[in-house]
């Protein structure tokens, strides 16, 4: 295995981490009635990590290419705003809620190696956050050692939605089941100002989720073929992405009506 491809790999794992300590300090900590939850994830969490771990381990040549593409899903090597997009989108149908804008913010320059040190609560370096079973303190300077010094790119996200608190819950946990890594940063709740002598007519919270993304463009080059934009067809038009798949005179010849004898 190249060091080019172990860097990326690695580079799965330092956010498969990031991704363990946000989601259980942010989520489950204040949850004191589902310990037993809790650990289960955790425990899922882990096994995942272990098996990425094991997959690294082995000594390859070279990696397969659908082993590359399963990574480049996770961290893709172009922005892909477009996919971004599109997948919102689907959510947003899919959740029942409305997503009132989407801010993109520029770009930014992130450093692998920083990533365990931003988001693991001090408390856990301490070994007294709430739920650590063992009290074992979490060494971020080891964590920090074992990852690969490289930068990525990360791109912020800010999603203004309107929805159900379930249904906006439901929104943000199928954010983090997609393929793509998206890390959740915050999640804030506003309501309108009530009136004490009128029955609000919408009962929809409105809600700020920041999301963070990120890619890696120096591993454009281990992939064969970049994937593309997976963009549903138009219905009765004509799309030239597709060509020469789908033919101009073809889609003609599919809608064309027969005339009446």
């Amino acid at each position: 295995m190249g060091e080019k491809e172990r860097q990326y790999i690695l580079l799965i794992i330092a956010l498969l981490f990031v991704l363990l300590a946000a989601y259980y300090y942010m989520y489950f900590v204040p949850l004191q009635n589902e310990k037993e939850q809790v650990l289960m994830r955790l425990e899922q969490t882990k096994a995942q990590t272990q098996g990425v771990l094991k997959r690294v381990e082995k000594k390859e040549t070279t990696p397969p290419q659908e082993q590359l593409k399963k990574i480049a899903e996770l961290i893709p090597v172009q922005p892909y705003t477009d996919q971004l997009i599109i997948d919102l989108g689907k959510l947003q149908t899919l959740g029942q809620i409305q997503i009132d804008s989407a801010t993109f913010q520029e770009e930014k320059d992130v450093k692998v190696q920083e990533l365990p040190n931003q988001f693991i609560p001090q408390e856990a370096r301490q070994g007294q956050a709430p739920q650590q079973k063992n009290k074992q303190a979490i060494n971020v300077q080891n964590v920090q050692k074992a990852l690969p010094p490289v930068t990525i790119k990360s791109i912020e996200i800010t999603l203004a939605v309107k929805g159900e608190y379930k249904n906006i819950y439901d929104f943000v946990t199928e954010i983090q089941n997609l393929s793509r890594y998206l890390r959740v940063d915050t999640l804030t709740f506003s309501t309108p100002e009530k009136d004490e002598f009128q029955i609000p007519k919408d009962r929809k919270l409105t809600a700020s989720l920041k999301l963070t993304s990120y890619y890696a463009p120096q591993y454009a080059s281990l992939l064969d073929k970049l994937p593309p934009v997976n963009v549903e067809p138009p219905s009765g038009k004509w799309d030239p992405t597709q060509y020469p798949v789908i033919k101009k005179e073809d889609v003609q010849t599919q809608t064309r009506t027969p005339s009446a004898s």
